[in-house]
């Protein structure tokens, strides 16, 4: 696979050194035809009188002046226009909109009002996303507070009447019934956060298996051969990471948490805290040691990938300069590469803002339900028995935990791809 890439970086680097040597060359041909027409009218008009002369002289230079307007001008957005016609950004669209992952803006009129400079369009669908979905769940989460609040009513009146009676019997009864109400619906609600956070990941995943060779082919028209190599196995670390660690690992040891925690409180003996604790500090350890490993390995990726790359083209500039009519060549080839970066940044901004996008919802769904639960836990501790308060904060942490997990994912990729655009110019 490395060697399929190195080649397919090498023929495109190939091409672009192509074209700037043909556009040098056809300038330096247009120059030399221009030099050889003033120099023989010139010596034609040695042999004239002085007022022949004068009028050749004129001549000259309308005729000067008619060659010097046919020399064809270098456009910078030629290159620019033939990068961005080869990457085929439509293609991106078409597989995104297959998956069904097309969010209210695409990803090629994303990635062009970016390379123009405009990010209004990306401010403004991020913006109306997290406004709309803050109203919309923090009015769908009132339903379950009030659900919550209402049950530990009930079993607060069931002991205070059975304490009044003097029976022990009827305040057991009554909780238990109210204790398996409450959680049946803090498990269903966990349920739904649970697949939130899983399809997003899901999702995640596919975005980047659709962007990950567009980018790494906008990575070879800047002669970052080495740094392409090394971005895309970080990222294809990145993606076996979410799919075999988080998905298959994470998660369901965040569901088993939030289980034992469950059964764990409903008696009044401390039975499985250990283990709902040796759980918990589990799962924040292999999220925190994901992030460190692939914080460090972005690191070592920017010292040596941009080091290795920046010396390999300073060294073909420097050899094409060495040859006749090499030093057009040179600037064209370095106006070449700085258009690759133009696109090759543009396409990762565009790239960072559609994973933003993605997971903006589903973050703020996760987030807000977490704030809500924990207000409900604040209200109900001084009406309720300390179980209802703390099978209620199960939620919370079970929420904290999944958005932990997806925090991490985002992190990971987006982390990836900046620091590689960052570090090429």
């Amino acid at each position: 696979m490395r060697r399929a890439v190195g080649r397919i970086v090498f023929i495109f680097l190939f091409l672009s050194l192509w074209i700037c040597f043909e556009r040098g060359r056809q300038i330096d041909s247009f120059a030399a035809e221009l030099e050889e027409n003033n120099t023989v009218e010139e010596e034609g008009g040695r042999t004239d009188s002085g007022e022949d002369r004068t009028d050749s002289g004129e001549g000259n230079l309308s005729s000067g002046n008619q060659d010097v307007t046919t020399i064809p001008e270098y456009d910078p957005d030629a290159d620019l226009k033939e990068i961005w016609t080869s990457l085929k950004l439509d293609d991106v669209d078409r597989q995104l909109e297959k998956y069904e992952i097309q969010k209210s803006i695409r990803f090629s009129t994303l990635s062009s009002e970016i390379m123009e400079g405009d990010f209004s369009g990306a401010w403004k669908v991020i913006k109306t996303a997290a406004l709309e979905a803050v109203a919309k769940e923090i009015s769908a989460n009132k339903a379950l507070l009030v659900q919550l609040i209402f049950i530990v009513l009930i079993g607060a009146v069931f002991s205070n009447l059975s304490g009044g009676s003097g029976n022990g019997f009827v305040s057991e009864n009554g909780f238990f019934v109210t204790y398996l109400i409450l959680t049946s619906i803090i498990f269903a609600s966990f349920q739904i956060v649970l697949g939130i956070v899983e399809a997003a990941l899901t999702e995640l995943i596919t975005v980047i298996k659709v962007l990950l060779p567009v980018y790494v082919l906008a990575l070879s028209f800047t002669g970052s051969v080495f740094s392409s190599n090394a971005l895309y196995y970080v990222l294809l670390i990145c993606i076996w990471l979410v799919e075999a660690v988080l998905l298959h690992f994470i998660l369901p040891a965040v569901k088993f948490y939030v289980v034992l925690a469950l059964m764990n409180h409903m008696n009044k003996e401390d039975t499985f805290s250990k283990m709902t604790g040796l759980l918990r500090s589990m799962v924040i350890w292999v999220l925190k040691t994901i992030t460190s490993v692939i914080i460090g390995v972005n690191v070592i990726k920017t010292m040596v990938a941009p080091a290795i790359d920046s010396f390999h083209n300073n060294s073909l500039s420097r050899m094409i300069g060495a040859l006749p009519g090499g030093g057009t060549v040179t600037l064209l080839f370095g106006t070449f590469l700085g258009a690759g970066r133009l696109v090759k940044n543009s396409i990762g901004a565009a790239g960072m803002l559609l994973i933003l996008i993605l997971v903006l919802l589903p973050l703020i769904k996760v987030f807000i339900l977490m704030l809500m639960v924990k207000f409900t836990s604040a209200l109900i501790q001084p009406i309720g028995e300390k179980r209802y308060t703390a099978v209620v904060s199960v939620l919370g942490d079970g929420c904290r935990l999944l958005l932990s997990a997806l925090g991490t994912a985002v992190v990971m990729f987006m982390l990836s791809i900046a620091v590689i655009a960052c570090s090429g110019g």
